[in-house]
């Protein structure tokens, strides 16, 4: 690629005065006869240029390294899905990170196409729906040429009245929670695996002897891949996992104590206060002034919760106490109208990542 010819007359001895100078890298002058060009090598890894004189001989020379793409979480990406109504329009939502990943997304109702969705750009990360039903099929087509398919449910007014969902223990552990609308069938998963429907106006559903790490969530459907609600135990201190703080729990502690009893990981988040993870005197002491009245609450577990923007970026980070509500940042974004988080903040239990759902102005 020829760069420069000041042949004959038109040569001239270089000067320390001339423009641009943050932007030239080299200069050089071979007098009246001066000709030279660039030589550009491009491959999959790089471009490199060289400057050459007349001699062939290099002058100068870059190397433009290729740009690696960040690496592409696509469970993070599949997990991002939302499928909502803003008035009477219906919207599926999904990370801007899918850009340059994605290859195509297709929706459906049953088996008819209702949409295609290129991706290209992050604008379309929020896509419009002509359909009014109350769930879709979605396949995901990535760059590599693999596919993944999951089906989203609307989240219907009566669904987005749930609020307080708490796991209890009794006899069983019992997953209870607060709803004011109709009568509407929720899905309720264990660790992610499908366990009992239950009309929502029940209020509570037994859950059986599992663990209490295990997080309890009420889906939309039966084959839906995410919940906007999540819950898990946080009866703190209950050493047998009866559901009550008692003289029992500090009895079984002491004989941890004594006896040095390695504890299942279970047992370490329930009854080691101050997270050194170890069952100490410090541990059994807390308890024990909880119990017996000294301590007005057990504050010493706290939840962590991420919130997200559009681009799936970490917008705030914030820690609260289990079982407690959490207030969220204010979000907008120009060209976008926020409509809603797309987890229940009522009541933190388990560690969350939540992100926004945003129609189309």
């Amino acid at each position: 690629m020829q760069a420069l010819s000041s042949d004959n007359d038109r040569g001239r001895v270089i000067t320390d005065n001339y423009n641009n100078k943050d932007l030239i890298a080299h200069r050089f002058s071979e007098g009246v006869y001066s000709v030279g060009g660039v030589i550009v090598d491009v491959d999959e890894r790089q471009i490199k240029t060289r400057l050459v004189n007349r001699q062939g001989e290099v002058i100068d020379e870059a190397t433009i390294k290729k740009r690696e793409k960040p690496n592409f979480d696509k469970a993070a990406f599949i997990s991002s899905f939302n499928y909502y109504k803003d008035g009477q329009t219906h919207y599926v939502s999904a990370s801007p990170k899918g850009v340059n990943h994605i290859e195509s997304i297709t929706y459906y109702d049953k088996e008819t196409i209702i949409g295609m969705n290129a991706f290209y750009k992050k604008d379309l990360s929020v896509f419009k729906l002509n359909t009014t039903s109350p769930n879709i099929k979605v396949v995901i087509t990535f760059s590599d040429k693999t596919t993944h398919t999951l089906t989203l449910n609307l989240l219907s007014d009566n669904y987005q009245q749930i609020s307080n969902l708490t796991v209890l223990k009794a006899e069983n552990y019992i997953l209870t929670w607060a709803y004011q609308g109709v009568s509407e069938v929720g899905y309720i998963y264990i660790d992610d695996v499908f366990y009992q429907s239950v009309d929502l106006l029940d209020k509570r559903i037994d859950l059986g002897t599992i663990d209490p790490l295990s997080v309890i969530s009420i889906r939309p459907s039966q084959d839906s891949t995410n919940a906007r609600y999540y819950a898990t135990y946080t009866t703190y201190g209950d050493a047998n996992f009866d559901g009550d703080l008692n003289e029992l729990d500090i009895a079984y502690l002491m004989d941890v104590y004594f006896s040095k009893e390695t504890l299942t990981a279970s047992e370490l988040t329930f009854l080691d206060m101050n997270e050194d993870l170890l069952i100490d005197l410090y541990d059994i002491t807390f308890i024990h002034l909880y119990i017996k009245g000294l301590i007005e609450q057990m504050e010493t577990k706290y939840i962590t919760v991420t919130f997200l923007d559009m681009e799936g970026d970490i917008l705030l980070t914030k820690t609260v106490p289990a079982g407690t509500a959490i207030i969220p940042p204010a979000y907008d974004v120009a060209g976008y109208s926020f409509i809603m988080w797309d987890k229940d903040l009522s009541h933190i239990s388990t560690p969350l990542t939540i992100r926004p759902v945003m129609g189309v102005d």
